[in-house]
């Protein structure tokens, strides 16, 4: 099963925060390992996009929940049919849940529904020279040798095809026309994310000759390139270490030097590319500067449920949450993230560390030299459903000490729904190196209360 839609849900949910799972999805190359040769079965599971703000006129049309339709626009709505196609010669295709997969792009669905059923289903063999981006299989059959060819990319090419044999006919299955074949050539243009199926009236092994390719196409990879090689060379500037930014402009060179149209487009829409601008705003701010100071001072300050640095007026420097890395710090093992409201909470200077929630944790580690430290922790129900007594119920431990024992939230509050609460503890001590921060709830309560908004580790003296 796939998830075409929870990049942009993940986004909306959480103010714009990019997620990698695009790149999972549209990796052809990785995705092939699951061709079984047997018939694999695809299902484009079209997430939903909840709402629990009323209409616009809620006396006529009143609305508790509203579900927007997130799918790709225009002929991106195809590039998941076509990657899982290309990527396991997929015997079935599904695209459907909440909304209808095919509403709102129903021509682009029956585009592709009759080049895909037209075909028997059958085991397909890769053509000579299939790939990106332009990926062709046949299958020889008493009916002579069917065949399809589907475009990776979001540019039109033209894919030429050499047919041996002699007096070739070929007929295209989708609008039964006749195609012309000239000098053992069939030249097949494909719009962004297209898939053709043809038939041809004799058993042969095809093979693909050449793909075509626009040069306005080449050019504009080639700006996009040089755009991102610009950013990151700015990055380096400001003293960003930039290895993993230039490891993967590498492969994106290698990909357009491959005419590998498919897998470039996807590494320069990848989460570590989109998030560079981002990146060289703060290293121009110098907070990335500062981030490996607060590190090498065993001092940490962590926006927990963000992506991004927030520096409060007293100066501290709130870094990004992230999965533990070691020498560094994160969560481990089950976390949720998301966006909170804070326009009404008044008691705390530094509220904006409450407009963000980790949830559903069990631990947050932070490497450190031994010796005593104090710990802060934000803490807010976010949920204002569950704003209520019993139902936030935390338990904390900080190596071995229990610094929060099946505390209710609701309490700390002072079952106010928009006070934010910071409970602070010294004299933590550290003997192994790595500060581990523990959170438990009682077992009959749901494990996504446990929670936290900020975090901050202080070396004592």
């Amino acid at each position: 099963m796939r998830k075409p839609t929870s990049d942009r849900w993940v986004k909306a949910r959480l103010g714009g925060y990019h997620t990698a799972l695009n790149e999972l999805l549209w990796n052809e190359k990785q995705s092939s390992v699951l061709n079984n040769k047997q018939g694999v079965s695809v299902w484009n599971y079209y997430a939903y996009f909840e709402s629990f703000n009323d209409s616009l006129l809620p006396k006529e049309f009143s609305s508790y929940f509203q579900n927007a339709d997130i799918k790709p626009h225009g002929r991106y709505y195809l590039q998941d049919y076509s990657v899982p196609l290309a990527s396991v010669d997929a015997r079935t295709i599904l695209g459907g849940a909440q909304p209808l997969g095919t509403t709102g792009r129903n021509s682009y669905a029956r585009e592709f529904a009759k080049a895909f059923l037209a075909l028997p289903g059958i085991p397909f063999t890769e053509m000579d020279q299939s790939g990106d981006p332009v990926t062709a299989r046949y299958a020889q059959t008493a009916n002579g040798t069917y065949a399809y060819v589907t475009n990776l990319s979001w540019s039109p090419v033209t894919a030429v095809l050499k047919l041996p044999g002699q007096n070739v006919t070929v007929k295209d299955l989708s609008t039964s026309q006749s195609l012309a074949v000239e000098n053992a050539r069939l030249a097949l243009t494909l719009k962004a994310y297209e898939t053709r199926s043809i038939l041809i009236d004799q058993k042969i092994t095809p093979a693909i000759h050449l793909v075509q390719v626009p040069p306005k196409t080449m050019n504009w990879f080639g700006q996009q390139y040089k755009e991102l090689k610009t950013v990151m060379s700015q990055l380096v500037k400001h003293g960003a270490d930039a290895s993993e930014q230039q490891e993967r402009i590498a492969l994106i060179r290698e990909a357009l030097v491959k005419r590998e149209l498919g897998s470039a487009h996807r590494l320069i829409f990848s989460k570590l590319m989109r998030d560079m601008p981002a990146l060289k705003t703060v290293a121009a701010k110098g907070y990335l500067k500062k981030q490996k100071e607060m590190l090498a001072a065993n001092n940490y300050a962590v926006n927990c449920g963000s992506n991004k640095f927030w520096e409060m007026k007293d100066g501290t420097l709130f870094l990004p949450d992230q999965e533990y890395r070691q020498g560094s710090y994160g969560y481990v093992g089950p976390y949720k993230r998301v966006g909170r409201s804070i326009a009404r909470i008044k008691n705390v200077k530094n509220r904006a560390l409450f407009a963000s929630e980790a949830y559903n944790i069990e631990q947050y580690s932070f490497k450190v030299k031994p010796g005593r430290y104090t710990v802060k922790l934000y803490l807010k129900i976010g949920y204002m459903r569950n704003a209520k007594p019993g139902h936030f119920i935390s338990s904390i431990e900080a190596e071995d000490t229990l610094i929060l024992d099946n505390k209710d939230v609701w309490e700390l509050m002072e079952k106010h729904p928009w006070k934010g609460y910071i409970h602070e503890v010294r004299d933590i001590q550290v003997t192994d190196g790595v500060l581990d921060l523990r959170f438990s709830c009682p077992s009959d309560k749901n494990p996504t209360t446990r929670m936290c908004n900020a975090i901050e580790i202080i070396p004592q003296k």
